[in-house]
């Protein structure tokens, strides 16, 4: 919302203004485009998650789902339905790198964070900082990295 103050964004047009390699199938002719607000609300109609590579050892960079949508359907037209969407989270990061010109954690650690005082938030893990431990059969174990940090990287 801070870019749709500064003008930068407008939340009401189709998310391929800014993100123009964005495409997904439908099986839902004549509905309305997928904009920054649908997905804001998860009333995009994007499926829940894209789970092609989510989790991994060295996981990609989230800003490479977006390619692979391609071959894949939303789940509902926009705005038909509420239907919580990380994909939709993860592409909004996505928004926010491209049109702030920053990485998505030095935005969200400079813009948000930093000025709320959150000083031992962000979406990336800093020096100092406690993070859950896995465990399996009651040993320590290490988890894969996620890749969808936007809808699931934040530490604290």
């Amino acid at each position: 919302m801070q870019l749709a103050e500064q003008g930068k964004i407008d939340i009401d047009e189709p998310l391929t203004r800014y993100l123009p390699e964005f495409s997904i199938k439908t099986r839902f002719p004549g509905t309305g485009s997928i904009t920054p607000r649908n997905m804001m609300t998860h009333h995009s109609g994007l499926p829940a998650n894209f789970y092609k590579g989510i989790l991994s050892k060295d996981p990609e960079p989230f800003t490479k789902v977006i390619n692979k949508l391609k071959d894949e359907y939303v789940a509902y037209p926009p705005d038909f339905v509420y239907s919580y969407s990380n994909l939709g989270v993860t592409l909004l990061g996505n928004l926010v790198e491209r049109v702030s010109g920053m990485g998505f954690t030095s935005y969200m650690d400079g813009s948000l964070l930093r000025p709320l005082g959150m000083d031992s938030s962000s979406f990336s893990v800093r020096p100092g900082m406690v993070v859950a431990k896995g465990y399996r059969n009651g040993k320590e174990t290490i988890e894969p990295a996620i890749r969808d940090l936007p809808a699931s990287g934040f530490a604290f």
